[in-house]
């Protein structure tokens, strides 16, 4: 076996060992279904859209014999509150199945003004199970290094998804395991907030792990994305398995 298939299966006991802890459940809403496509709409900004994270978000499904149709509806800085006055979100929402809808607030007001993000997740959650869908939250990452607003973003998040009874899509946490593991990776855009093109892999990652209970065997990469250094791929591997199964980090 290679250095790399073992690291592999290191990983996939991993995988093993957290769902057996967690009585054998995916940590996700759902397990893949190959017969129906998975509908899921995203609805934030510049974070959800970035390098293309929900094509890639789909296209990993694609290679692993998922149907998934991956649709967004951002702006740059966009609100939950914005985007909900707008009426162009609830009214996608009312028109159309989703089987997930992610909603995905503005970092500053997820952070600083959590029960105003409380109150347009309640409108959205309601819509969105109103249609029979389930709602995740994407805890979008900090600045490099910036573990106290990660701490108070995540916090947030996760008083809403009590609240909602949803699930939260914990990136931010990711990204933290992953600088802890390697300090040099860069996973940010250049403009320091923003993932960059690794980064937005292992959201990919994250989001794959929380939505279907495990991670992708093939990826897709060398066209559209960059193909990841073995090592690289290794550590988000384990960053999204951690944060999605809440294992040990020393395992």
């Amino acid at each position: 076996m290679s250095a790399r298939g073992a690291r592999l299966a290191a990983l996939t006991a991993l995988l093993s060992f957290c769902s057996t802890a967690h009585g054998g459940d995916p940590p996700g809403p759902t397990a893949p279904h190959a017969r129906e496509p998975v509908r899921i709409l995203l609805i934030g900004n510049s974070y959800s859209f970035y390098n293309d994270l929900p094509d890639l978000l789909a296209s990993q499904a694609a290679a692993n014999e998922i149907q998934a149709q991956v649709r967004i509806i951002a702006r740059n800085g966009a609100s939950l509150e914005e985007h909900w006055q707008d009426g162009q979100a609830a009214s996608l929402l009312q028109a159309q199945r989703w089987d997930f809808v992610v909603l995905q607030e503005r970092s500053s007001i997820a952070r600083d003004e959590t029960d105003r993000a409380a109150s347009f997740a309640a409108l959205f959650d309601r819509e969105i199970r109103s249609a029979g869908g389930r709602t995740l939250l994407y805890a979008t990452p900090s600045g490099k290094g910036d573990v106290t607003t990660q701490t108070a973003i995540d916090r947030s998040y996760r008083r809403i998804a009590a609240e909602l009874d949803a699930t939260v899509v914990p990136v931010g946490a990711a990204f933290q395991k992953a600088y802890a593991a390697m300090p040099d990776a860069a996973l940010h855009a250049p403009d320091g907030i923003h993932p960059g093109a690794m980064g937005t892999w292992l959201a990919a990652y994250v989001f794959y792990a929380t939505l279907f209970g495990q991670l992708p065997e093939r990826t897709v990469c060398g066209d559209r994305w960059t193909c990841l250094p073995d090592e690289m791929d290794v550590l988000f591997r384990r960053a999204a398995t951690e944060v999605t199964h809440e294992c040990p980090a020393d395992r």
